[in-house]
């Protein structure tokens, strides 16, 4: 399949004029067979699909690299958005990385797009440390610390990822992240592919995130070894609430938002949700605490004082629950 992926990179375009990006055949034979392996997995083992992809990839690399360690781009390296904790203990090693979204400040006083290529810069230099091992190893795990950055900065480099980097990303761990805020963590990755998605774990402790990584708790870093729980709670609070209580707009054009809260045993609450637009259709998940259950009702309440439609009747539920009406 990789063969006859490389073959239908080479010749699709045979008959056209040919566009500057199209590799030589040094270059395709400089391509690794693990590369060419991960665009068909991408695309789901789709020869033609795949080369598609590797040729777009090609286009971008001429396109966008090398980049330029310019000021900005040198000054964000030198903070602790992007850093490399090196290899885990497993046999063959894996690389591990960590990318700090600063509980809220990522883009403090820096350009979206300088962000972007001080990421491109850092991530093209882990790619060549892992191609450099000799135990055929492509992919490294990500430690997602402090959060999230903005939506649209991380839609712009995840499509750049997902586009130019595909079966890069071996586990991506959300750190520290304590099941009670896992709806919240689902709504920062929802716009994902599924098969991005599947990748993503929970570590709630220091000791979950080391096993998780392949690592001893002791090389982390002590920032990361003295990071609690409870700043991620604080930071749900008081920074992802002011992102997750607005709607968003996914790639597909569906709006999206979330909510999370804590229901004593025996009490009730109420969240409402306000329809910003007119809507066709509403889909709703709930998810609740491993070991516990809820009753759950869902209403829809018209403007004007119009008696509300029940969407869902009240009954309990563990687990998840996901409808649409």
């Amino acid at each position: 399949a990789a063969e006859a992926a490389e073959e239908a990179a080479l010749e699709a375009d045979a008959d056209a004029e040919a566009p500057s990006w199209v590799p030589t055949e040094e270059a395709v034979s400089a391509v690794r067979d693990r590369e060419l392996q991960a665009f068909l997995m991408a695309r789901d083992l789709d020869v033609e699909r795949a080369a598609n992809m590797w040729r777009g990839m090609r286009a971008w690399r001429e396109r966008t690299l090398p980049i330029e360690r310019t000021e900005a781009v040198d000054r964000i390296l030198k903070s602790r958005r992007y850093r490399t904790l090196g290899f885990n203990q497993e046999s063959p090693r894996r690389l591990v990385l960590a990318f700090d979204s600063l509980w809220g400040d990522f883009c403090n006083e820096e350009d979206d797009d300088d962000l972007i290529k001080a990421f491109l810069y850092w991530f093209e230099a882990q790619m060549a440390v892992i191609d450099a091992e000799e135990s055929g190893v492509y992919s490294m795990i990500q430690i997602a610390l402090g959060g999230r950055p903005p939506w649209r900065w991380v839609q712009k480099l995840t499509a750049t990822l997902e586009s130019n980097y595909p079966e890069r990303l071996h586990r991506a761990v959300v750190f520290p992240a304590p099941w009670i805020v896992s709806v919240i963590v689902e709504s920062m990755i929802y716009f994902l592919p599924a098969r991005t998605r599947e990748k993503f774990a929970l570590a709630g402790d220091l000791t979950a995130l080391a096993e998780y990584c392949v690592m001893d708790e002791s090389e982390f870093p002590e920032d990361i070894r003295n990071t609690s729980s409870e700043a991620f709670v604080t930071y749900v609070n008081e920074v992802e609430s002011k992102e997750v209580n607005t709607w968003d707009v996914g790639q597909t054009g569906q709006m999206h938002t979330a909510r999370g809260t804590n229901v004593p045993a025996w009490q009730e609450q109420t969240i409402v949700i306000p329809l910003t637009a007119a809507v066709d259709r509403i889909q709703w998940t709930c998810n609740v605490d491993e070991g516990y259950d809820v009753g759950l009702e869902i209403a829809f309440v018209p403007d004007g004082g119009a008696e509300p439609s029940v969407l869902r009747e009240r009954r309990v539920f563990v687990g998840i629950v996901q409808d649409a009406e």
